[in-house]
């Protein structure tokens, strides 16, 4: 089988990545205006107990393998690389299963711990989802060993567009029938679209069988496969912690949202009353504060390979200017998204949430949102950072800086959500502060590591002064002209002439310059066209 090139793997997973992210984002905007704000909830509940599950046999493992698979395969050893796959696949079967029975038997316990014991139903419905994940795990791993990261990255655009396909429509028929028949709709598209994509993999391994076989008898034959047991040791040694690591935001959230709707009702919030504002926070203003990281995504997985290039060849020099860039860009893409939903939150919410305006749920997600836009600055340090740090060869920082943020998030949101003129919003401010926790042990473990100094004026007032004036401009755009118009025409002129602003004040105040495209994405036409025109010389 042909193999990819390294650079080419990565750019197809990181394309994949993309465009993932963008389709599951989209995702949740159209689902919440046909399962409205009760199913939403519903679905909420059932998809970090997913997530939290999932860990297992999606992060680890299938790293694993690939290793595994790749040593062997390095030496020509293709018969021992399927050994071990087969090895995986068996394991992971049963891994699948225990998390697919354990999810759908403790549904009602799960349920009810987070708050919400009528959720048990999706929690049910979404359970088999488990064993159809483990078994696409084995299959990746081992292409991924094998250099072919294409079946991987199809695997996951299948499975987003079949997620918004089937989800959608079961959704909208089921909706019919409640907000909790809506939510079941909904999960059964995660569940459908995991079997396809399943589908697609045991397609994809049978397609290529006849080469696979043919690799392993051209391979030098073995007097002894290494034991079963020794294999799942190795297997196990590389997964543990990179799962552990993986685990801590989905458990820490999973807490958190059982703490939420608990906490409220003890204030003295109906049932249905905490739903609606766990499903506001988590459905309608979290996705929205989630789409910029897109970009911090984007620059994440282009940072490692420059950071870690530099640290292979002990350019010391290099590194330092690679890492510097790359937190300002950071800076450069978080402030303004910051700020703009800080000023602009509410209307935003409202132009994709239409069932929202007029109400006051509307005033509540806008007030959530104002908290959660100064998290979102720390998010995407947070992001950009980690691609640091891996690139440097350190990436238990991050995973100690995430274990201390989701410490502080939860002990925030405990302390200020029981305060009933805070409530709800003492989550959001918990997220807020973690993200702010974690942003500030990683880039000062960066600065100190590297040896790097800090410029105030470049890192920080440049992109501040854009930012200020693009902020100025946006709020009286809004307040004088855009809310006078309907609510889409006014929201959509005010977003773009608040990005028209910070562009141009970007330039103006010189916060970009030349070094600082080299990292984005598109970044040498980008350098081309500003230098055709005169602006950058």
């Amino acid at each position: 089988m042909k193999k990819n090139s390294f650079a080419m793997g990565a750019a197809i997973l990181a394309a994949a990545g993309i465009i993932c992210k963008v389709i599951g984002a989209l995702y949740r905007i159209p689902l919440t205006n046909v399962v409205g704000t009760l199913g939403m909830a519903y679905y909420g509940i059932a998809y970090p107990i997913y997530s939290a599950l999932l860990v297992i046999s999606s992060a680890g493992i299938p790293t694993a393998i690939s290793k595994l698979v790749a040593e062997h395969s390095a030496r020509g050893d293709y018969r021992n690389a399927h050994y071990v796959f087969q090895v995986a696949f068996r394991l992971l079967l049963v891994i699948g299963c225990v998390t697919s029975l354990v999810m759908f038997v403790g549904a009602g316990m799960l349920s009810s711990l987070q708050g919400i014991p009528e959720a048990a139903a999706t929690v049910k419905v979404i359970a088999p989802s488990l064993l159809f994940v483990s078994i696409i795990s084995a299959y990746r791993g081992y292409f991924q060993g094998l250099q072919q990261m294409t079946p991987t990255a199809l695997s996951q655009i299948i499975e987003q567009v079949a997620k918004l396909i089937v989800g959608m429509a079961c959704a909208y028929i089921m909706s019919a029938n409640g907000p909790l028949a809506g939510a079941i709709g909904a999960v059964l598209g995660v569940t459908g679209s995991e079997l396809i994509a399943m589908g697609y993999m045991m397609l994809y391994y049978r397609k290529k069988k006849g080469e696979i076989f043919h690799q392993i008898r051209t391979s030098p034959r073995v007097k002894k496969f290494a034991q079963h047991k020794t294999v799942v040791m190795q297997i196990l040694r590389i997964a543990i912690p990179i799962t552990i690591g993986a685990s801590v935001m989905p458990i820490v959230m999973l807490i958190d949202n059982g703490m939420v709707v608990n906490i409220l009702k003890g204030l003295g919030f109906s049932q249905d009353m905490a739903a609606s504002y766990f499903s506001i926070l988590t459905n309608y203003v979290t996705p929205i504060v989630n789409m910029p990281g897109i970009l911090s995504v984007a620059l994440q997985m282009s940072l490692v390979p420059a950071i870690a290039n530099a640290i292979a060849l002990r350019n010391r020099r290099m590194a330092q200017q690679n890492a510097g860039i790359g937190l300002k860009l950071a800076v450069l893409i978080g402030m303004p998204c910051a700020v703009g939903l800080f000023l602009l939150g509410e209307p935003i919410i409202g132009l994709l949430y239409g069932g929202l305006r007029g109400t006051a749920n509307l005033t509540l997600a806008g007030s959530l949102m104002q908290v959660m836009a100064i998290g979102l600055f720390f998010m995407v340090l947070v992001q950009t950072s980690n691609g640091i740090l891996q690139g440097m060869g350190k990436p238990n920082i991050p995973v100690i800086s995430l274990c201390i943020g989701g410490a502080v998030k939860i002990a925030i949101g405990f302390i200020f959500m029981r305060m009933p003129e805070v409530n709800i919003l003492g989550a959001a401010l918990g997220t807020t502060c973690c993200f702010a926790t974690a942003a500030v042990i990683n880039v000062a473990y960066v600065f100190r590591k590297l040896g790097m100094r800090f410029n105030l004026m470049d890192m920080v007032l440049r992109p501040a002064l854009a930012t200020g004036v693009m902020g100025v401009v946006a709020y009286f755009f809004y307040l004088f002209i855009g809310s006078k118009m309907s609510w889409t025409i006014g929201t959509f002129l005010s977003v773009g002439v608040a990005g028209v602003v910070y562009v141009v004040m970007m330039l103006l105040v010189r916060a970009l310059q030349p070094a600082d495209a080299k990292l984005l994405p598109g970044g040498s036409k980008l350098d081309y066209y500003m230098r055709r025109f005169g602006i950058w010389r």
